[in-house]
């Protein structure tokens, strides 16, 4: 019997959330082989990339989500996806941001029979979301970063919500000076 891999994501994000790196590291070295095999592989390096990317090793996390082969589960290949993404926007790699958006797009669309209506809503409300915040970063407007944090606070569906609420924050202060 294996420790199903959402729980295992579940509990590793968790600790993220809680800014509990170290304890989240130590996790994954000690309960990822017991993980099935067939995923076991994808999943470290999937939990690695997450550790580098709350460590701000924004290249490293996406090196490592470049080498992950094939995962079974649909729910972590765009779960991937999305780092990929966030780390494309923290190291300003617009035009690549850009392409991969419309790309996981498409992948969500095509394989929108997977996921629940609620899963599917919080991946579209993040990609819209995410599109306004990346085009605000490439150049900043006061007023539609203000629309725009409205517009997150107001949105209960929504993934990767702490850091979008983070960028926004972060884009007001580019805003001011």
């Amino acid at each position: 019997r294996y420790l199903d891999a959402i729980l295992f994501g579940n509990i590793l994000i968790s600790a993220l959330v809680l800014k509990q790196v170290d304890w989240a590291e130590e996790f994954i070295k000690k309960y990822s082989s017991e993980v099935s095999p067939e995923n076991r592989e994808g999943l470290i390096q999937y939990s690695n990339a997450r550790i580098k990317f709350a460590r701000g090793e924004f290249e490293q996390s996406l090196k490592l989500l470049n080498q992950i082969k094939s995962f079974n589960h649909i729910q972590y290949k765009i779960a991937i996806r999305d780092l990929m993404l966030i780390n494309y926007y923290e190291l300003s790699l617009f035009t690549q941001a850009y392409s991969f958006l419309y790309s996981h797009r498409h992948f969500l669309n095509k394989n929108k029979n997977y996921f629940s209506p609620e899963r599917f809503e919080r991946e579209s409300n993040f990609m819209k979301l995410f599109a306004k915040i990346l085009k605000l970063k490439e150049k900043l407007n006061r007023g539609e970063i203000d629309a725009l944090a409205l517009e997150i606070q107001s949105t209960n569906s929504v993934i990767e919500w702490a850091w979008l609420t983070e960028k926004i924050v972060e884009l007001k202060s580019m805003a001011s000076d």
